[in-house]
């Protein structure tokens, strides 16, 4: 009996040790492919990202690009429009400018044409005073020389009267001489009366003689008056007329001046605006060159968005595919290899205050193992601490398990719930040790040591599955 029972604990051992090898095998199996599938899902997950991060900057660069050719037609078009404003500024003070210039030309030519008109009618006025006082002059001179001629032809009257009557009294003179002697007295009063009035006619044709003569230089005086006040005023008419020619000749140049600063300005305005027209033309020019090199930049850009779109569906396809082959590997491995995915412990059937991690009963896939860390009854099987629940059943495309989940029991080892009671065969006298289940209805094991001998009895129900045996003492 010794020998039996020693071969059935070497064997129970031995079925102990080929199970915990089994076990350490499928565990290392199960790291193994669980670190080689979670490398590959890190690398697969990395390149994504890698591609998805190459996408992100492919599509902040174009965006970006995008951005800086949108910014750069702004820029072109901003300035374009500044240059289109500044030129029609330009072109209003130009037409302004020569609107101004136009009218202070036609002012000027006015102004000259009636400076010189009231200039000509000043001249002509005073050339017709001047007529006017020359002709008065020479109307008083010839008065003048008539009156003086008349004097004249007086006087000279005058002295031939003076003549006569000297003439008459000498004749007179002699005719009374002969009466001289008859009237000496009345002769010689006649001739002292005859004196006087030669000295009185004398006297008064030498006063009217003065009187002419002072008349004569009177009007002497006043004719050189007349004369040196008309050189004065044709001199002046002189000084008159030539400061009008010459602000005429002035006004013609500064006119002649004005017209060349016009066409000067004009042909310069012309230039510039011709200018402005070709900058404009070659800022479109530009412009169109520009936008047509950004339309054909952004359709390549464009092009190329759509290509690496295309490669990323074209990656995360094949990514995908790639991890559903690797999903389906690893699926194809476990099963193959029958192996434990670790899920978690479980205290209970179902949730509640004191069950808080209860056992799953959907979303479970084959092999998901979960530990017992309380006492349960799943059906008619007593779950222990520490004991292991590994699901089992049909899976569908989704890979989880479809109808109801069969749970495969592993036992954590031979930890019976037994209450040892110490007890005599009131019989034999022997020293009996029974071990008794908490549900005291099976699995009961009595231990009794017979007297008097090292023998040990061993009585055991069917329902035992395993167990192991010491030697020992019983006090």
């Amino acid at each position: 009996m010794t020998d039996n029972l020693a071969k059935t604990n070497q064997d129970l051992a031995d079925e102990t040790a080929a199970r915990t090898s089994r076990d350490t095998e499928l565990t290392n199996l199960i790291n193994q492919n669980k670190n080689a599938i979670e490398t590959e899902i890190t690398n697969r997950k990395a390149a994504v990202q890698e591609v998805q991060s190459q996408v992100t900057d492919n599509k902040t660069a174009i965006e970006k690009e995008v951005t800086d050719r949108q910014a750069a037609v702004k820029t072109v078009s901003d300035n374009l429009a500044t240059t289109n404003q500044n030129l029609a500024d330009e072109i209003i003070r130009a037409k302004a400018a020569e609107g101004a210039n136009a009218t202070a030309i036609e002012n000027e030519a006015t102004r000259a044409k009636a400076a010189e008109a009231a200039n000509k009618k000043l001249a002509e006025d005073e050339a017709t005073r001047a007529k006017a006082a020359e002709a008065d002059l020479l109307e008083e001179i010839q008065s003048n020389d008539a009156d003086i001629l008349a004097l004249q032809q007086k006087t000279n009257k005058t002295n031939e009267d003076l003549a006569a009557e000297v003439a008459r009294a000498k004749k007179a003179e002699e005719d009374n001489k002969a009466l001289i002697d008859d009237n000496k007295e009345a002769i010689q009063q006649e001739v002292t009366d005859r004196q006087n009035a030669i000295t009185t006619l004398a006297a008064n044709v030498k006063t009217t003689t003065d009187g002419l003569q002072t008349q004569i230089t009177k009007n002497k005086d006043d004719i050189s008056a007349l004369v040196t006040k008309t050189n004065t005023t044709n001199e002046q008419l002189a000084a008159e007329i030539k400061r009008s020619t010459d602000a005429d000749t002035q006004h013609t140049k500064d006119i002649a001046q004005l017209r060349t600063d016009l066409n000067t300005e004009t042909s310069n305005r012309t230039n510039a605006d011709t200018k402005h027209t070709q900058d404009i033309a070659q800022l479109r020019t530009d412009l169109n060159t520009e936008i047509s090199n950004r339309t054909t930049s952004d359709t390549a850009l464009s092009e190329d968005i759509a290509e690496n779109a295309q490669a990323i569906k074209d990656e995360e396809a094949r990514a995908l595919a790639a991890e559903q082959a690797l999903g389906e590997r690893i699926t194809s491995s476990l099963q193959a290899a029958d192996a434990m995915v670790y899920k978690g412990i479980v205290n209970g059937i179902t949730a509640s205050s004191t069950v808080t991690k209860p056992l799953p009963t959907s979303n479970v896939a084959i092999g998901d193992t979960y530990k017992a860390t309380a006492e349960f009854t799943l059906g008619t099987q007593k779950i222990y601490i520490g004991d292991l629940l590994i699901a089992n059943g049909e899976e569908g495309e989704d890979g989880f398990i479809t109808g109801t989940v069969e749970w495969d029991y592993v036992p954590a080892g031979f930890v019976p719930d037994y209450n040892p009671v110490l007890s005599a065969d009131t019989v034999s006298n022997v020293p009996t040790l029974t071990l008794t289940r908490g549900d005291n209805t099976k699995n009961n094991i009595v231990f009794a040591v017979a007297a008097g001998n090292e023998s040990l009895k061993v009585t055991a129900d069917s329902n035992i599955i395993t167990y192991s045996m010491e030697w020992g003492e019983f006090n």
